[in-house]
């Protein structure tokens, strides 16, 4: 069962160019899809997309960053180095904000 944080992204995540993008660990290295998602091969790119983010915002999101403009800037760097994207960063980071998982 995946979590209201991983479905909300899932829902909302541009996903026009996640091919070119591909799929990255949390230090931004490219992996295979095998290993991007620990749920098991999805043969989903967004879902694999959507899975490395969450990882990286769970690895990388400092103890109270909410309202914190430098805490902040913290987690939407996770996802740039991600998604290589900043209009992208922008339109998903309320989506992450709201969620009380991370």
């Amino acid at each position: 069962k995946k979590s209201a944080a991983v479905r909300a992204l899932y829902n909302n995540i541009p996903f026009e160019g996640v091919h070119e993008v591909g799929v990255h660990d949390v230090a931004g290295n490219k992996v295979a899809e095998t290993e991007a998602n620990p749920y098991g091969q999805s043969e989903d790119p967004r879902l694999d997309l959507v899975m490395t983010i969450h990882r990286a915002i769970l690895a990388k999101a400092p103890d109270g960053w909410r309202g914190h403009t430098q805490k902040e800037n913290v987690i939407k760097q996770a996802i740039y180095d991600i998604l290589k994207d900043a209009a992208a960063v922008e339109q998903i980071f309320p989506i992450v904000k709201a969620q009380n998982e991370y």
